[in-house]
């Protein structure tokens, strides 16, 4: 019994090792959370266009906390974390709010975004805090999700952080 139980999470293990090198060698990324549709989306030459999908990292510190909490998994970004999948929301030069009552860029409240109190598991969670204009490489990621993780929280990003674009394959 012992033996058919490791031999079968041995399995699962090369597999799962096996598809993380084929997607970090291909042109796909496999998106399993709730922040964004499921399923397999090609990665593609970055736009920095309004409500496009994006790759990006984050920061190590970040990084460090999502990884702790579980928001993330292994990776090749800072803290070996993984890339998340958001939407480009806030570009350079909108005027970005982030407060109480949600994200608002250029005024409009985008729908969603109030931040919550506890997270998923219980965890006590702090809202970042914005009202000004993004600098010429800050961006503003979200999902209007009520349980992403995402600018809502960790605030602007870099244009350094931004990995690609994604476009949809296959939506599970």
């Amino acid at each position: 019994m012992k033996l058919k139980i490791v031999g079968t999470v041995l399995a699962i293990v090369i597999f799962s090792s096996a598809l993380q090198f084929s997607l970090r060698y291909s042109d796909l990324w496999i998106n399993l959370t709730s922040s964004m549709p499921q399923g397999i989306y090609k990665v593609k030459a970055l736009e920095e266009k309004r409500d496009e999908a994006v790759l990006f990292c984050l920061n190590k510190k970040r990084a460090d906390f999502a990884k702790k909490r579980g928001y993330v998994g292994y990776g090749n970004c800072p803290a070996n974390s993984a890339p998340l999948g958001k939407y480009l929301k806030g570009l350079p030069g909108d005027l970005a709010y982030i407060g109480k009552e949600g994200i608002k860029i250029n005024g409009s409240l985008l729908s969603g975004t109030a931040p919550q109190l506890k997270d998923g598991k219980g965890s006590s969670l702090t809202a970042a805090r914005l009202n000004r204009i993004l600098d010429q490489d800050e961006f503003i990621l979200a999902s209007e999700r009520t349980q992403s993780y995402d600018s809502r929280y960790f605030g602007t990003v870099k244009r350094t952080d931004l990995l690609n674009g994604l476009e949809a394959f296959y939506l599970f």
